[in-house]
């Protein structure tokens, strides 16, 4: 029993070429002692040394299969705590960098609309900070419950950034939809309203529609800028990933201003 132990052990901590050789060279140490037949030594040696070897390397192949899965796990979780992050901060400070741009132009014209502003920077960065607040609490365990963002908020979100200067015309129809669903139409819509308000120039417009059809639901949304080359960063492919976890595709079209449509399948 004691070499039916040693090989278990050897094929669970050692290489599995290391086990072979160990399997190996001990049936055939064990041949010169042999008092059976050749035949008897081969179904010996198979039921004693080559099934615990094997039980061996299938319990550690399956003890590093449960690590990856853990490890894999990790990673996935901080690629999302820090898409998230990304998101609610970058919109965030987006809005403010242009709610301060007005009121600075408009301060010493007109204080009502500069204290307007003010207002509108007080309650983003109040909203961001809740939002980053919260993901933290995710990342260390202990986040408390909060309604979940629904497609019914993207009209609020478009109220915020026509306060910053970005005008915006939203038709979002009334779709049956999960939670993370929800959750990744309105990241989508609200990372390319950001990249509108942080690239476009004075005067440019924006659309918004979120509509079902033929068993997709269609994310659409664009702007009136002038057309041009453009180089995808976190913002874009955050927003492609967030469309490929629901098995979508996003796509961009720089041809005519700009536009970011996102194609998911319904869930059935």
């Amino acid at each position: 029993m004691s070499g039916v132990a040693a090989m278990y052990a050897v094929a669970v901590y050692a290489r599995i070429e290391y086990a072979a050789v160990c399997a190996l060279l001990y049936a055939l140490v064990i041949l010169p002692w042999w008092n059976g037949s050749v035949t008897s030594w081969i179904t010996w040696s198979a039921g004693w040394i080559l099934l615990p070897a094997a039980a061996g390397v299938l319990m550690r192949l399956r003890r590093r299969s449960a690590v990856d899965a853990r490890e894999h796990a990790v990673v996935s979780e901080r690629l999302r705590l820090a898409q998230e992050v990304h998101d609610v901060v970058g919109h965030g400070l987006s809005v403010i960098a242009m709610q301060a741009g007005v009121a600075l132009y408009v301060l010493d014209k007109d204080p009502a609309k500069a204290r307007a502003s003010l207002e509108a920077i007080r309650d983003t960065s109040k909203e961001a900070l809740d939002g980053l607040r919260s993901e933290l609490d995710t990342l260390r365990g202990s986040a408390p419950l909060r309604p979940a963002i629904s497609l019914a908020d993207i009209p609020a979100l478009a109220g915020r950034m026509r306060e910053a200067g970005l005008e915006v015309s939203v038709e979002v129809d009334e779709v049956e939809l999960p939670d993370n669903y929800q959750l990744a139409v309105y990241r989508i819509v609200q990372e390319s309203l950001t990249n509108v308000l942080r690239h476009s120039s004075p005067g440019v417009t924006a659309s918004v529609k979120v509509y079902a059809v033929r068993g997709e639901l269609v994310v659409h949304v664009t702007d009136t800028g002038t057309p041009g080359p453009h180089v995808e960063g976190h913002g874009i492919t955050g927003m492609r990933s967030r469309a490929e976890a629901l098995g979508g595709t996003l796509e961009v079209d720089a041809s005519h201003g700009f536009a970011v449509i996102a194609r998911i399948p319904l869930p059935s």
